[in-house]
């Protein structure tokens, strides 16, 4: 809320008061002046036993200003936690979108590389340039830092980016480790590792893209509410 409408609130507040003071203001000099509420009976205190009536109303008076502050304090309080609730959720929603960007590059730029996986073997050492080629791909995809805010945020995939990256480094490690097993059981190995590796991408994107459409669905009805209230 602007300055300007805090003053226009503060001031429509110190008019009514005035207006009430000078109200009762006027009927009390008016009442003392022609003594209108005095019964005249014998041993009245007239001004006496009226001040002390009208005591109770002046007290209420003095109390309209501070139930109209805490009033204020309330809705201003209210108005901080939604707006803090809602850039919340715009962050979170940000966050999914951000993932499902992710995996739609997933799906455009890299996926098609898991058909290279799953036809026949090639030579060794293609098959060895291939698969680091693959995995640095792959491990440039999967921004980790998105992945743990979603996780942290929004809802854990079934196979979280963490444990896929670790797998990433194991295959990288187990390819560059010298083997005794001759070229062709190495070959054989590094080809089951890729091929489950795109499985295991494939289970984390898709997963991941159903939680964050989700999320955003659900969250839709907000952020229409907050536009149309702003």
């Amino acid at each position: 809320m602007t300055s300007k409408q805090d003053r226009g609130y503060w001031m429509g507040w110190i008019v009514a008061a005035g207006i009430a003071v000078a109200f009762l203001g006027t009927i009390a000099i008016y009442m003392f002046l022609t003594n209108a509420f005095c019964t005249g009976v014998s041993g009245e205190h007239c001004v006496r036993e009226w001040v002390s009536a009208l005591g109770a109303w002046v007290a209420l008076l003095a109390a309209i200003p501070t139930v109209a502050i805490l009033f204020r304090q309330v809705l201003d309080a209210k108005q901080h936690h939604l707006d803090n609730a809602m850039l919340s959720l715009r962050r979170r929603r940000s966050i999914c979108e951000r993932v499902l960007n992710i995996a739609d590059e997933y799906n455009e730029y890299i996926k098609g590389s898991e058909k290279n996986w799953t036809e026949s073997l090639t030579s060794y050492v293609d098959m060895k340039t291939a698969a680091g080629i693959e995995l640095h791909l792959l491990e440039s995809v999967v921004d980790r830092t998105t992945f743990e805010n979603f996780e942290a945020e929004i809802e854990i995939p079934i196979v979280s980016a963490g444990r896929f990256l670790e797998r990433v480094q194991s295959i990288r490690s187990a390819i560059e480790r010298p083997s005794n097993d001759g070229e062709y059981q190495e070959l054989v190995e590094i080809h089951h590792r890729m091929a489950s590796l795109y499985e295991m991408a494939d289970t984390l994107f898709i997963d991941a893209s159903a939680k964050a459409r989700a999320f955003i669905a659900d969250t839709n009805h907000l952020m229409e509410t907050r536009l149309k209230s702003e």
